[in-house]
């Protein structure tokens, strides 16, 4: 698979080497990370600036000038990612001032990226390839998301800013348990960020 788009950054990461790219997006993900930490922002205001998807704009690019394969190099890279994801979420630690304790979001640094954008992607690829060759209707609201990804990402981010000042998630394990409950949150993320965005496609047409 190959994309061909480039991302808005192009002209200027066409000039630097490989190793420049990816040393210059550590350094701005890892600095405004430790900035977030010592400004002590509230967690809404961190939610919104988005601050923590930076080192996306790295691996956005890898993607969309190269050919995506799953090597060796992005293999060990994916899984070093899966266990500081491992280590976000359930290792209880205090991370900062390196990286920005948020209740909600604390799988969101840098050094995960790498098996969402890699590894995942290629499962993910790689369902959607067996899905679209059964299911014509699952192929095209696929589609649908993906063309309408920023809009769905821009709610995203005005959600979670607001359940940062009235939270839906306790209201959920009150209700549900913690299991059900966590599964009914996302699903209610899910429906609500995405249900607007195919209704105004429908209106469009």
């Amino acid at each position: 698979m190959h994309l061909t788009d480039e991302p808005f950054f192009a002209p200027l990461l066409h000039r630097m080497t490989k190793r420049g790219r990816f040393l210059l997006f550590v350094l701005i993900a890892q600095l405004s990370e430790i900035a977030m930490c010592l400004l002590n922002i509230p967690d809404y205001v961190y939610v919104l600036l988005c601050c923590r998807y930076l080192f996306l704009i790295y691996l956005g690019y890898n993607l969309s000038t190269s050919p995506f394969v799953i090597s060796s190099r992005t293999l060990l890279l994916s899984v070093l990612s899966l266990i500081t994801l491992i280590v976000f979420s359930y290792g209880n630690l205090k991370f900062a001032p390196f990286f920005f304790n948020h209740e909600h979001f604390t799988t969101c640094h840098w050094p995960s990226y790498y098996y969402v954008s890699t590894l995942l992607l290629f499962l993910y690829v790689t369902l959607y390839n067996y899905l679209s060759q059964h299911w014509h209707f699952m192929k095209d609201h696929i589609c649908l998301l993906g063309r309408e990804s920023f809009n769905i990402f821009l709610l995203q981010m005005a959600l979670f800013s607001i359940f940062d000042i009235f939270p839906l998630r306790p209201l959920c394990y009150s209700v549900c348990g913690q299991f059900v409950g966590s599964f009914c949150y996302v699903v209610l993320c899910i429906i609500i960020c995405t249900i607007p965005v195919c209704m105004l496609n429908h209106f469009k047409k």
